[in-house]
């Protein structure tokens, strides 16, 4: 099925000042419908990386909680628990996006190891 409507952006993540993906910064979420504001809507708190988080409402109230040690804990799986009267796809787009930044950060580090190894061994 295809889907032939207008292009628009549905939400913006703000990287927190020290950091996307880190402890203590949240990560703030604002919903494009209701125009341009500073105003952040929902934001991520906790590690995302560690999948040890949860995505809160403007009000501070848990909309789900993220996470991956229990019976399919893997790098691969996530854990999701959303509470009733959300919407499970604006979730699921908010983890999916927090996963391809988290992979383009780890593949980043792992090419950047992987260079300074090939220089070593060059230059020994």
């Amino acid at each position: 099925m295809d889907y032939e409507g207008i292009k628009r952006l549905v939400f913006s993540l703000r990287e927190p000042k020290k950091g996307c993906l880190v402890m203590n910064n949240a990560i703030k979420i604002s919903i494009m419908n209701k125009g341009f504001s500073k105003d952040w809507d929902y934001e991520v708190k906790g590690s995302f990386s560690e999948k040890d988080c949860t995505i809160n409402d403007r009000k501070g109230d848990v909309v789900a909680q993220v996470g991956g040690k229990g019976k399919m804990a893997s790098k691969d799986f996530y854990e999701v628990e959303v509470q009733p009267g959300y919407d499970l796809a604006f979730v699921v787009g908010v983890i999916a996006v927090l996963d391809s930044i988290h992979a383009w950060r780890v593949n980043k580090v792992l090419r950047s190891k992987l260079i300074r190894k090939k220089i070593i061994i060059m230059s020994g």
